[in-house]
């Protein structure tokens, strides 16, 4: 019985093993196809995921730097305009001073107008380098005999404004640099009809800003001086003036009489019918009236 027992025991051991052996053999059998279909699919997966060719032609924004904050924090931009007014002993003599003046400091005389009035009054407008414009002033009231009428002098501070104007000329530039970038990649006629629809205005807008800035860049260079001068009358002046307006007021006078007077005869037949209606007519409304 009890060798039975041991026979029983010792099958049951063997049964055990065998079956582990068996479990193992198929775990190896089953490994290498098992990590297959795992690399399979992730390749797979990667190829599902790449992006398309029109996605990576996608429009992405430039990056603009911010370098104009620091600039207009060290460099002011100002516009400066002087109006002033000047009466002078001698017209012409002041006229030839200014054009020196205007030669030596660098500047030009952008017009002149002159009015030939007993006081021989002028007007100039000057441009002159921004930093120049005050030893100018100087130099032109230091003459001889020079009186000043009226000064005005203003400064406007466009530092904010023209930096403004700069970054958003650099941050439009930087767009249609992708833009053109984008173009020279387009892989249709719709894609570059999109792209060039886009372009077009944003060359507008640059040329125009960039036109806004030079106008910007000329006054803030050189500084406006509007000058006007004139003679000081003088009393005999005054008293010519008085006796050619007498002169010319009496000739008027007589003019208009002569002009009547030679209406007057080319008018008579029909004055004369006038007059002689007027007559008879009074006459009758007279009659009339006394026989009521």
């Amino acid at each position: 019985m009890k060798t039975t027992g041991k026979l029983l025991h010792v099958a049951f051991i063997l049964i055990v093993l065998t079956s582990c052996s068996q479990n193992k053999t198929v775990t190896d059998e089953n490994s290498e196809p098992l990590n297959q279909v795992v690399i399979d699919y992730y390749e797979e997966s990667i190829e599902e995921e790449a992006i398309p060719m029109e996605d990576q032609t996608a429009f992405l924004p430039p990056v603009v730097s911010n370098s104009f904050e620091q600039e207009s924090s060290s460099s002011e931009k100002l516009i400066r305009d002087i109006d002033v007014s000047y009466i002078v002993p001698d017209h012409k003599v002041f006229l030839q001073l200014l054009r020196e003046r205007v030669k030596q400091f660098n500047a030009r005389i952008i017009y002149h107008r002159y009015s030939n009035y007993s006081t021989h009054e002028h007007s100039l407008e000057i441009k002159i380098p921004t930093d120049k414009a005050d030893a100018f002033m100087s130099s032109v009231e230091k003459s001889e005999g020079v009186e000043v009428r009226q000064f005005t002098s203003k400064t406007q501070n466009v530092t904010k404004r023209y930096y403004e104007a700069v970054s958003l000329l650099s941050t439009k530039k930087a767009y249609l640099q992708r833009y053109q970038e984008l173009l020279k990649r387009a892989n249709s006629i719709k894609e570059i009809l999109e792209i060039e629809e886009r372009i077009r205005p944003l060359v507008e807008e640059i040329n125009g800003q960039t036109s806004t800035l030079n106008q910007m860049d000329e006054r803030i260079e050189e500084a406006t001086i509007e000058i006007q001068f004139g003679e000081k009358e003088k009393a005999h002046q005054k008293d010519a003036d008085s006796e050619n307006r007498l002169w010319k007021s009496t000739k008027e006078g007589w003019k208009k009489i002569n002009d009547f007077f030679f209406w007057s005869v080319t008018k008579w037949p029909q004055l004369l019918i006038i007059s002689t209606g007027l007559f008879f007519s009074i006459r009758w409304f007279r009659k009339r009236k006394k026989a009521k």
